[in-house]
């Protein structure tokens, strides 16, 4: 595998409120953003640990790279 084939490890960052969703990713290695992304979060105070658990997850899966 080249080092171009090899995934990139990240560091992901949350910052979770009543109205918003903020995710950055970061490069391990280098810092450098890889990820930056800020969505509504209304009715996070109505989630079960489960679901907000669940939410996170999908959030991360979707915006990270492979």
């Amino acid at each position: 595998m080249s080092t171009v084939d090899r995934p990139r490890r990240g560091v992901a960052g949350l910052d979770i409120g009543g109205s918003y969703l903020r995710v950055r990713v970061e490069d391990a290695a280098t810092g450098e953003p890889l990820v930056m992304e800020t969505r509504p979060n209304t009715g996070w105070n109505d989630l079960s640990p489960v679901e907000r658990a669940r939410l996170v997850h999908g959030v991360l899966r979707q915006v990270t790279p492979a």
